[in-house]
């Protein structure tokens, strides 16, 4: 328990791929609710079945492109936690940018 508090204290584990399940489901039961609202209103039918079916949909479409980008985040890590040797790192854990190496630098000003 204490190393997970650790983990999510310094943004080294993300907690927020849990919430958008959660949101996924509340958006599913908002869209049916609203769905099955818009029959007993001035909306009808139609538009009552359109919420209730497609809504749903773009819920999904929406929390997926969010865990996309999690799943990103995810698998740089996995990259970053591979690679060895001086290659900069940009975690949390780690706020200093690191610099370039010498050879690098100093080889940008000669190719004039």
């Amino acid at each position: 328990m204490a190393e997970w508090l650790k983990k999510a204290s310094s943004f080294d584990t993300m907690i927020t791929p849990v919430i958008i399940k959660i949101v996924f489901w509340i958006g599913v039961i908002g869209c049916v609710i609203g769905g099955i609202g818009m029959f007993f209103n001035d909306d009808g039918v139609v538009g009552g079945l359109l919420c209730i079916f497609l809504g749903p949909l773009v819920v999904r479409v929406y929390c997926e492109l969010i865990i996309v980008i999690f799943k990103i985040f995810r698998a740089l890590k996995q990259i970053e936690n591979n690679l060895s040797g001086n290659v900069p790192s940009y975690s949390s854990s780690n706020p200093g940018l690191q610099s370039t190496p010498a050879d690098i630098t100093n080889s940008v000003g000669d190719a004039e």
